[in-house]
């Protein structure tokens, strides 16, 4: 029987967990694999000389980005809750900034005000901010709206300091060519960090903030829980390996993926460790069921020392990997190593399965040689196709995520003309039954006859 975290309904996946429950979730979500930072960056090292300059770091960063990286009072104006998850670099809680401590901390009221009028900034672009602070406050329920519900991405400090942390923050080195400006205060900047841009499809970062305890944290839009947590609750609920999700919601969950990445890649961001456990579920109207299905590319924003997770890494960077750090080719890092590892992920939508689960490191070689997971006979031919060919050993065969896209819409579209003819025919074959009886009523002969 599922646990009351596995109901569905539930507007979180650990709104109603105990702490038992989540210790015992983060500890699955360890032994599925969690993230692999490069060496020098993993807890026990040696303090970084770095320590001095992070306040004069901090004020920097304030200065260049300053509505991204605010100053919050932690137990003040942010209130940390417990701990939900966690992963190799950091852990993440559960936050709450307070309405009006939050108007005196943010530089600029209307990036909070936009929030509550819904995008409307014809009107907020009339108002000074200290009218909209006061007009803010008329709003119904707006407490409920500008005390968002948040998470705070505390990241594990020990052994580097924020210079270190910064390295870790990819820059936008290309231009997208398609660039959408989702927020008047969060647009594309050739050479910024890809967190301070509101970009499709990719998890929402509010702000960067450091704690009392001199740690960085990430202020993050909730969700409803990550991907692989989601199968791992539908499985459990089925107690069969079948397929979890209809066919019409596994190509929306490829594709929403497949945008998010695409989106990355059009600023010239790898994320580099692509998994069920990094994608967010952002909405759902059941968990269990899997009406609406939303996904965000998650834990895009501190990559650039992130060096894969297990069998999610393509076949060149294993190879890579087994060669002392000296040796090692910067160069395999490319975009069709985001490919291998989509590919490894959408395995895990359409199977249920973890990816050479039980495999340690002693079994590389198998997946070098050319070695993949095999499919369950349920899963669609055309789908796994794809993903056949995104985990091709040639990284030059793997295709672009824009040809992914295509080809999902594509397949999309067709589904939805299919279903549209099946209730077609139902209705016909429902309105045809429906005449014939009226037609057999008017010539059944009378009980008096």
């Amino acid at each position: 029987m599922a646990s009351s975290s596995q109901q569905p309904g539930l507007k979180f996946a650990t709104e109603s967990m105990s702490e038992e429950e989540i210790t015992a979730a983060i500890e699955v979500s360890r032994v599925q694999g969690w993230s692999e930072l490069k060496d020098g960056c993993q807890d026990g090292v040696a303090l970084s000389c770095h320590g001095d300059s992070d306040a004069a770091i901090w004020e920097e960063l304030k200065r260049s980005h300053p509505s991204v990286f605010v100053d919050f009072r932690e137990g003040g104006e942010l209130q940390l809750g417990r701990v939900i998850a966690e992963g190799g670099q950091a852990t993440i809680y559960e936050a709450r900034l307070k309405f009006d401590d939050m108007l005196a901390k943010v530089s600029n009221v209307k990036m909070v005000a936009k929030k509550v009028f819904n995008n409307n900034w014809d009107m907020l672009a009339k108002v000074s901010n200290e009218e909209m602070a006061a007009m803010m406050k008329t709003v119904p329920n707006v407490e409920m709206v500008a005390n968002m519900e948040m998470v705070a991405k505390v990241f594990k400090m020990e052994g580097f300091s924020l210079a270190d942390l910064q390295r870790e923050w990819p820059q936008a080195t290309k231009t997208p060519s398609k660039l959408v400006n989702f927020s008047k205060h969060r647009t594309f900047q050739m050479g910024g960090v890809v967190f301070g841009e509101a970009i499709g499809n990719c998890t929402s970062i509010y702000w960067g903030t450091i704690l009392d305890n001199g740690k960085f944290a990430f202020l993050m839009q909730r969700c409803w829980g990550d991907l692989r947590s989601l199968i791992n609750y539908r499985l459990n609920a089925k107690k069969s390996q079948q397929p979890h999700f209809l066919l019409v919601t596994t190509i929306n969950i490829m594709g929403t993926i497949g945008i998010g990445k695409e989106n990355l890649h059009a600023r010239g961001v790898l994320h580099r460790d692509l998994k069920a456990a990094n994608i967010l579920v952002r909405e759902t109207d059941d968990p269990l069921m899997g009406v609406t299905i939303f996904c965000q590319v998650a834990d895009y924003e501190s990559s650039m020392m992130v060096q894969g997770t297990g069998f999610w890494r393509a076949p060149e960077v294993l190879e890579d990997l087994q060669k002392p750090p000296s040796d090692r080719d910067a160069s395999i890092w490319t975009e069709k190593v985001d490919i291998y590892s989509y590919a490894m992920t959408c395995y895990e939508v359409l199977t249920g399965l973890v990816p050479f689960d039980g495999c340690t490191k002693s079994h590389w070689k198998r997946v070098i040689d050319g070695e993949r997971p095999l499919f369950p006979d349920y899963v669609d031919p055309r789908l796994q196709r794809l993903v056949e060919r995104c985990w091709h050993k040639d990284p030059l065969e793997r295709p672009t995520f824009e040809e992914i896209v295509c080809e999902l819409k594509a397949m999309r579209y067709e589904l939805g003309v299919l279903e549209y003819a099946r209730h077609a025919s139902q209705y016909l074959f429902c309105r045809l039954r429906h005449l014939r009886h009226k037609v057999n009523s008017l010539f059944k002969p009378s009980e008096s006859g």
